[in-house]
């Protein structure tokens, strides 16, 4: 269980998050307790230095006498805080201020302290024996006596370490409130992952990708990627739909062929040795096996298109020749439904792309477009150029596609209920999309119900 709870991300966030404002904090108060004990340091020593200098006056005037005069005087005005000392040249006391205050600075440790050699004045840290600081200056005056001025540093010791033990105080009462606090936090910005989590688990045990992650209000990366997450997951579904139907749809086109190629051989077998009857069965075995295969070597095609591997003659190619060789092909086929089919279109266009291809997309869509016009209607194929673009247009006069029906037109065996009752495998349209965007270029198609189509293929110029 404990080790379960070590390896959760937000307990560990929460962790280094605790660790990270602990160091900050220390490092913060470390910083702090260093500014503040300089400037103490500052202050002290200007004080001291003011009381050196008045001092200083004050032997200058009047000699030993007036030092004590001033040293009663500030006695009284309870400033006792101030350790005041005269010593002669070879550092014998001649006058201490208040020495039952000052025991554990006694003759014997105030003799240790060497005078200073000139007039400059000197600073030093004298430490008793209890642990109590004197902050020391000292001012050799101009017959050779030494006057030493300072002040204790027990209030400041004190005021520092009382700043140290709320500091300690308040790391220890904010650390495991800023780990508590991290945990909260971190779970609740972690929540949207855990929904992802649970998410995939329910798509991995269920076989369903229709799952959606609630997301938060915010705009944050982890929103972001619960949004991306739903939008994936809904491609999935769409696909594995479109994969369902698609094999529902090569079923029932192959269920057919194979039915009627094991009813005409089961009735060969049954009649015997009849050469009439077997080659009879034998050619229509033949002929609806071609059916199944040209449903599986379409299927390659795409495939192969789809993967970069169909095209091999790429060469510049102009237009007219794709729709020249289209025409040549579909112009009797026209004629013997009565449809009129023509071809126009501005010269000197061409486009970069593999010839053969090219001319089964534009099959594909003359194709479609004369199964579904009617007799006496008309199709039209036009080329022109569009900025960058040659475009060609492809117009029927067939009975249009539902709009219902329009993004679905592409997919792989897809064919509408209306379009079931004419002969096709529902991959011409899935073949055209695939080729046109192995050219880098799109497919288009505008229609409505009983209004005929348009079929527009973009390619690079």
């Amino acid at each position: 269980m404990i080790r379960k709870i070590l390896r959760k991300i937000s307990f560990r966030l929460s962790l280094w998050q605790a660790l990270t404002f602990a160091i900050l904090a220390i490092s913060l108060s470390y910083a702090i307790h260093r500014l503040i004990a300089e400037d103490i340091r500052e202050r002290e020593q200007d004080a001291v230095s003011f009381r050196l200098s008045e001092y200083t006056l004050e032997y200058e005037r009047g000699g030993v006498e007036a030092v004590k005069s001033l040293a009663a005087a500030r006695r009284k005005r309870a400033q006792k805080i101030f350790f005041v000392r005269l010593a002669s040249a070879d550092n014998k006391t001649i006058f201490l201020r208040d020495p039952e205050d000052w025991l554990e600075f006694n003759s014997d440790l105030l003799r240790k302290v060497p005078p200073p050699a000139d007039a400059k004045v000197r600073w030093m840290e004298l430490h008793a024996q209890d642990g109590t600081i004197l902050y020391l200056g000292m001012h050799r005056l101009g017959d050779g006596t030494v006057l030493y001025v300072g002040q204790s540093r027990e209030d400041t010791d004190e005021l520092l370490g009382n700043i140290r033990k709320r500091a300690f105080f308040l790391a220890a009462v904010l650390l495991p409130l800023g780990f508590a606090a991290g945990i909260f936090l971190t779970s609740r910005a972690l929540r949207p992952v855990r929904g992802l989590g649970k998410a995939v688990r329910r798509m991995i045990e269920t076989g369903r990708y229709d799952v959606k992650v609630t997301r938060g209000e915010t705009d944050d990366e982890i929103n972001e990627l619960v949004g991306l997450f739903n939008r994936l997951t809904m491609q999935i579904d769409t696909l594995i739909r479109s994969m369902r139907e698609a094999l529902d749809n090569v079923a029932h086109d192959i269920r057919s062929p194979m039915t009627v190629i094991r009813g005409r051989a089961q009735f060969a077998l049954l009649r015997g040795a009849d050469p009439a009857v077997a080659q009879e069965a034998l050619a229509e075995c033949v002929e609806e096996s071609e059916k199944v295969l040209g449903i599986l070597n379409m299927l390659m095609d795409i495939a192969e298109t789809e993967a970069g591997l169909r095209m091999q003659d790429v060469r510049q190619i102009p237009v007219t020749e794709i729709t020249r060789a289209v025409a040549d092909l579909y112009d009797s086929v026209a004629e013997e439904k009565g449809i009129r089919l023509k071809f126009e279109g501005a010269d000197g266009l061409t486009v970069k792309g593999d010839p053969l291809m090219l001319r089964r997309v534009l099959a594909n869509l003359v194709d479609n477009a004369l199964k579904y016009t009617p007799r006496e209607g008309r199709v039209s194929v036009t080329t022109a150029r569009i900025g960058a673009e040659i475009v060609f247009t492809v117009r029927d006069d067939g009975p249009g596609i539902a709009q219902e029906d329009l993004p679905r037109i592409w997919d792989r065996l897809y064919r509408s209920d209306r379009s079931r009752s004419t002969h096709g495998m529902g991959l011409g349209l899935s073949f055209v999309q695939a080729t046109v965007k192995a050219h880098g270029g799109r497919v288009e198609c505008e229609s409505k119900h009983g209004g005929g189509a348009i079929f527009r293929v973009f390619l690079p110029a």
